[in-house]
């Protein structure tokens, strides 16, 4: 009786191996490797059966050293397995469908990528801040800051200087955070090359003091410059010489050296001319508490034409500006700015006047005026500004 039970036994194991091996119930280890014996990492091993070579039965990836364990359900006599990966070709191998092991050998393919042109956006924002990228903007005709502002969408200069965004003059002009300028911001704008500026950023909702933020709403906004990398730490120079004749010798010169850094800043410019240049509008301040002064004494000029400036403004013009600013720890900032302005205008006007009498004569009136006009200003500043503030606990 024990002995027809054990009979019943191995006869069952037996039906349930040979179900095990009809349905292909196999176990590969294996190992993806190059030519030279370098095991391959993150490679995907996917097999198929042989009898249908689209189908996907398993797929795994292989570890760091290249080895892959794969288990199999598939009713077929073999497998077609295939690695494939970045830096290799794409390797197929037929292993039966049972469990053993197996090596797939591949060879190394460099792969050559298509040419990809990375464009970066001409606007975009980072939350209350609005970046223009400049080379968006910038074109070969453009000599000053001041000229690519005027393209940019909000931004507005007026033909002072003056900077606006959305209607409103601007409360500051950083150059990398720093207010080198006050607010003879107009020096900067007309002097700095636009080819040094990576970004322009609008500050919308700013409060440089410390002490007024989250308590006070800025409703103007600020303006910061942002320079490309090769540009900080660099001194630079840019001097032009002009001449030429009209019956009179005519010249036009102009010097700007910079320097800028994180901590440290420099500004200096020179500019003359006999040109009909006006350089008296660089020099003006737009802070609130600027207010421009009369003359004391005036001199009679005759008329303005209603024709542009530069036309009937026969001058001899020379400026000079020095700026300068150290950063002092975190909050601290010690400036000098300082200009000087000569101007020498000279106008000349004729007129007649004819007035016809009763008895058919004629009175005409011979009227005409000759006047020169000298302007001398300069202006000084020593500042120190601390901009800290920590808000009692």
């Amino acid at each position: 009786m024990k002995h027809s039970a054990l009979k019943i036994y191995i006869t069952i194991t037996l039906g349930l191996l040979a179900v095990l091996q009809v349905f292909g119930q196999t176990t590969i280890n294996g190992i993806v490797k190059t030519s030279a014996g370098r095991g391959v990492d993150f490679a995907n091993v996917i097999a198929s059966a042989s009898d249908d070579p689209e189908s996907i039965v398993a797929s795994v990836f292989t570890d760091s050293d290249g080895h892959f364990r794969m288990s199999v359900t598939a009713r077929c006599d073999s497998l077609i397995l295939r690695a494939a990966a970045m830096g290799i070709s794409a390797t197929t191998i037929v292993v039966a469908n049972r469990t053993g092991s197996c090596e797939i050998t591949v060879e190394e393919q460099a792969i050559e990528l298509k040419e990809v042109v990375v464009k970066q956006k001409k606007i975009y924002s980072q939350g209350d801040t609005i970046n223009y990228n400049v080379a968006s903007f910038l074109s070969q005709s453009d000599q000053s800051v001041a000229d690519v502002l005027r393209k940019m969408p909000g931004i507005s200069v007026a033909e002072s200087g003056q900077v606006s965004y959305q209607g409103k003059p601007i409360k500051n002009l950083y150059i990398e955070g720093l207010n080198l300028m006050k607010g003879h911001y107009g020096i900067a704008t007309n002097n700095i090359s636009p080819d040094n500026i990576a970004t322009v950023q609008v500050f919308e909702n700013h409060q440089d003091v410390k002490a007024l933020k989250g308590l006070r709403p800025e409703e103007r906004a600020s303006i910061n410059l942002r320079l490309k990398d090769g540009v900080k730490g660099v001194f630079g120079l840019i001097a032009c010489l002009g001449g030429g004749n009209d019956g009179n010798a005519l010249w036009n010169n102009s010097a700007t050296a910079t320097y800028f850094k994180r901590e440290s800043q420099f500004l200096a410019t020179y500019k003359g001319n006999n040109t009909g240049e006006d350089l008296s509008q660089e020099l003006y301040s737009y802070d609130d508490d600027y207010a421009r002064t009369g003359n004391i004494l005036s001199v009679a000029m005759p008329g303005v034409p209603g024709i542009d400036k530069r036309f009937y403004y026969f001058n001899n013009s020379h400026s000079a500006t020095f700026n300068n600013l150290y950063k002092i720890g975190t909050d601290g900032e010690l400036g000098v700015n300082a200009a000087y302005f000569d101007d020498r205008d000279r106008r000349q006007s004729m007129s007649a006047t004819s007035n016809f009498l009763p008895d058919g004569g004629c009175n005409t009136v011979d009227e005409s005026m000759a006047a020169t006009s000298r302007t001398r200003k300069a202006y000084g500043d020593f500042s120190y500004i601390s901009n800290g503030y920590s808000r009692p606990q």
